[in-house]
């Protein structure tokens, strides 16, 4: 018996690693044909192997004793088992993919009505009546009052019929005999159960009670009939289709469904018990038939049962996989060798997972790739979002623009064609009344609530440096003498770039609206200039200008102070083209945080500032503990304060990132935990910042549930706490300030301002606290449903500078021409400049937080 198998299909028994089973040869040809015949047709293979074997004469084909029943084998006198001829395998048999249902064995002849299937009894009541003591004549009298709907259909010598009529078809029917026998018919079909003798029933009663039940209406799915069968004489069944004629006075049809076998046909409900089995089993036969019918079909399944479907998808898989080996065979004619890591990049470039298909820049950056290389010459028209891709790619790097236009890796557009584009706008300082016009399209898709807007204003540095412009025939790095009130100078060379910058209070709304060359402009420069872009926000654009937000530089602070008296801090003033509004000055909160942080680092005996409150010093010294015990001590990091954060540099200073993990919750709770009363003042001030910082900086939904702080929700409500908060730190500002001006002592004015923040950033605080809390309120009254603090910042402005910066390579200090070209570049870039934040002093967000909108909106270009 060696190596033996089992021959059974998807049987895995074998003699070498199955121990305690037993393998039995299959009956030698010639011998018990008769029994041989039998067991390969239970075995039922067709495999070539297995057929050509089994004809040979001494072939030895297995089959294991798991596929025999305990009754067909004898124990010989040695105790080996031996099969009983004439037994066959039936256990543990594979089953065939398409089964004809066998039907069952006849059960012995019973007394059957030949008008339709047998119903058996079923609990059904029987309505219980009087009794009347009744004969067929008597019965006869109660003719003359039949309950409605029920109609006399005969009354002759021996039987009386009474039924019930819709729609021209015999719904319900009642023989009554002349032995007061009742049978009852429901479309034609005899219903035992409710059969009943009349001798002690009220005939009007026992109408009214059958009357009152319902038809049972069976399975009425049409996809589930096609898996029944109407009713065969002398053949059984669980279910059969039902077929009856409806004559409406429209238009008769055919009404049809499946019956149980034991179908109530008059009962309670409106399907029976046993119709609802029926049903539960069509379904699951349902489901059989579609899933065996997505099956493919086997190579080596009989042909005789696959449906037709099966046939035609069988065939067009066929020649599908005919067309891939011509296409396969092609390919190797006609293909050239790749290097390994060329063909690896190749892949990576055009493979395109479900991932990023589904986002819409690359979904459309690949249609347009695929429409390119079909292209024929000059013939590409690009796509606007294309050219404002390409654009963005070629100011970061022309030379690699170039090298991906050259080798053909990509199709992009050439560069000649995107200088058109950049170049329409002639750039120029001042109010560029094409930029205008582009601010006011854009404008004028917004809502009515989504035109509230704030306007920024803020000074770059940039190159000392004269251009001669060849289209203008002028020298390009003067000071803006014609944008000024009076003279600067004749030959004054520009340092400074002013630029005013709108940004959406609750839109995606972030335009650049103009630039001036200055040598740092003073508050009486920029008022005239402040008024004339609210003129053109609000007259031309029909925008809302509800605030304006700058740093606490000397002339921002001056030129807000213009707009109110001398001695208060100025925090608004009238909208002169809008007298129903006002506008909001803020100090940009980023840089409040840093000033903050500055005043507390130079807190020291030995530097420029001694801060002091309620008899308790706030010093530097106090964050520099906490760093220092961190640091040697083998424990797990309180905070995230670094020897960057402690020991600070010229660029450090300008981080609001390290400012802001300074004045940190983390660190004022540590500093309030160590127990020293001398550490008091500087924690509370930490920890009143670090919630100041919180709350006029939401910028998302997500933020506050991602971080689990509460302050970075948006507001949504004028009853906010964290209003009632920002007035308290006011208080505490003022309660400070009011504790160093009453301290007893002989201090000098100059020591008391010592001992409180500067009169820059106090100034700051209470203007950005007071136009905060009241725009808020005004913007939830008036149709804006929530409010980001975050869109009041500097940061938009901050992170445009960035993207200047970051054109110029190397060269991070542009001259004013380089600047106006620039300008050109990031307008026409719109969402991917926002979408890809440049490094500085502001902190980065996620990607999927600033969307890129397709726009479809034509490029203006230069004619030629």
């Amino acid at each position: 018996m060696g190596g033996a198998n089992c021959a059974v299909p998807t049987c895995p028994a074998k003699n070498s690693r199955h121990k305690g089973l037993s393998f039995h040869r299959i009956p030698r040809m010639g011998v018990s044909d008769p029994w041989r015949r039998q067991v390969l047709a239970k075995i039922d293979r067709v495999d070539r192997t297995f057929l050509e074997q089994s004809k040979q004469h001494h072939a030895k084909l297995w089959v294991c004793s798991r596929h025999y029943k305990p009754e067909c084998f004898k124990t010989g006198p040695k105790g080996k088992r031996k099969l009983i001829e004439g037994s066959l395998p039936t256990e543990n048999m594979p089953l065939k993919s398409v089964v004809t249902p066998q039907p069952p064995e006849r059960p012995p002849p019973k007394n059957r009505d030949s008008a339709g299937p047998n119903v058996p009894e079923t609990d059904v009541p029987v309505p219980d009546v009087p009794a009347m003591n009744l004969t067929l004549n008597d019965l006869r009298r109660d003719l003359k009052r039949l309950p409605q709907p029920w109609t006399l259909l005969s009354n002759q010598k021996d039987t009386v019929s009474v039924a019930v009529i819709e729609d021209y078809v015999l719904k319900l029917c009642v023989h009554v005999d002349v032995n007061l026998s009742a049978n009852v018919r429901v479309l034609g079909m005899p219903v035992p159960h409710l059969n009943q003798n009349m001798e002690s029933v009220c005939l009007s009663q026992y109408l009214s009670s059958l009357s009152a039940l319902k038809l049972c209406q069976g399975v009425t799915d049409p996809q589930l009939q096609q898996f029944s069968k109407p009713p065969q004489e002398n053949a059984v069944s669980k279910h059969f289709l039902h077929t009856s004629l409806m004559c409406p006075e429209t238009k008769p049809f055919v009404n049809s469904c499946v019956r149980s076998s034991s179908c109530s046909l008059l009962s309670e409900q409106d399907v029976c018990t046993h119709c609802q089995k029926t049903k539960t089993e069509l379904t699951k036969k349902k489901e059989r038939a579609e899933k065996a019918e997505k099956k493919p079909l086997h190579k080596f399944a009989p042909l005789h049962n696959a449906s037709q479907k099966k046939l035609k998808l069988a065939l067009l898989e066929l020649r599908k996989r005919e067309t891939i080996k011509k296409i396969q065979t092609q390919l190797e004619q006609d293909s050239v060798a790749v290097q390994p890591d060329i063909h690896s990049k190749l892949k990576d470039v055009l493979t395109v997972n479900e991932e990023l298909i589904q986002d819409n820049l690359t979904k459309l950056f690949w249609e347009e790739q695929n429409k390119a290389f079909k292209a024929k010459g000059k013939s590409m028209k690009w796509h606007p979002m294309m050219l404002r891709l390409a654009i963005y790619i070629h100011s970061k790097s022309a030379a690699v623009y170039r090298s991906l236009r050259d080798t053909g890796v990509l199709k992009l557009p050439g560069e000649s064609t995107l200088r058109d584009y950049s170049n329409y706008i002639h750039p120029e300082g001042g109010f560029n009344p094409e930029v205008v016009a582009e601010i006011k399209a854009a404008a004028d898709k917004l809502k009515e609530n989504e035109r509230f807007v704030v306007l920024l204003h803020d000074e770059m540095s940039v190159k000392e440096d004269l251009v001669w412009d060849s289209k203008s025939g002028e020298l390009v790095g003067f000071v803006n003498l014609n944008q000024w009130t009076w003279e600067m100078g004749t030959n004054t060379v520009a340092s400074h770039v002013l630029v005013f910058f709108v940004v959406g209070v609750n839109s995606n709304l972030k335009y650049s609206m103009g630039y001036f060359g200055t040598r740092t402009a003073t508050s009486d420069q920029m008022y005239p200039l402040f008024w004339q872009a609210i003129a053109l926000l609000e007259l031309t654009c029909k925008l809302k200008v509800i605030a304006s937000t700058s740093d606490k530089a000397s002339p921002n602070q001056r030129l807000y102070q213009l707009h109110g008296q001398a001695h208060q801090v100025c925090y608004k003033t009238l909208n002169f083209y809008a007298p129903t509004r006002h506008i909001y000055f803020f100090s940009d909160v980023p840089h409040l945080i840093k000033t903050i942080r500055n005043n507390l680092f130079r807190s020291s005996p030995h530097k420029t500032m001694l801060l002091w409150n309620n008899g308790k010093e706030l010093l530097w010294a106090h964050i520099r503990r906490v760093y220092d015990e961190d640091r040697h001590m083998e424990l797990v990091r309180r905070h995230k304060l670094t020897n960057e954060h402690v020991n600070l540099t010229s660029h450090s200073l300008m981080n609001v990132k390290l400012a802001a993990q300074v004045l940190s919750k983390s660190v004022g709770s540590i500093l309030q935990g160590q127990g020293y009363e001398e550490c008091h003042e500087t924690a509370k001030l930490i920890l009143f910042v670090n919630r100041f910082f919180d709350c006029l900086n939401s910028r998302s939904f997500e933020e506050a549930a991602r971080k689990r702080v509460d302050d970075l929700k948006p507001y949504t409500n004028r009853n906010d706490p964290r209003f009632a908060f920002l007035a308290n730190f006011l208080t505490f500002l003022n309660n400070w300030k009011e504790n160093v001006n009453n301290r007893p002592g002989p201090f000098t004015k100059a020591q008391r301002a010592r001992m409180f923040l500067s009169h820059q950033t106090f100034k700051g605080l209470e203007m950005t606290i007071r136009s905060f809390t009241e725009v808020a309120v005004y913007l939830l009254d008036n149709g804006v449903k929530f409010v980001l603090s975050n869109r009041f910042c500097q940061d938009p402005l901050e992170a445009h500078f960035g993207r200047h910066r970051g054109l110029g390579q190397r060269s991070d200090n542009p001259s004013i021409h380089t600047f106006g070209y620039q300008e050109n570049k990031l307008r026409l870039q719109r969402g991917l400049a926002m979408r890809f934040q440049p490094k500085g002093n502001v902190e980065k967000r996620k990607r999927e937080e600033i969307p890129v909108e397709i726009s479809d909106s034509p490029l203006k270009k230069l004619k030629r």
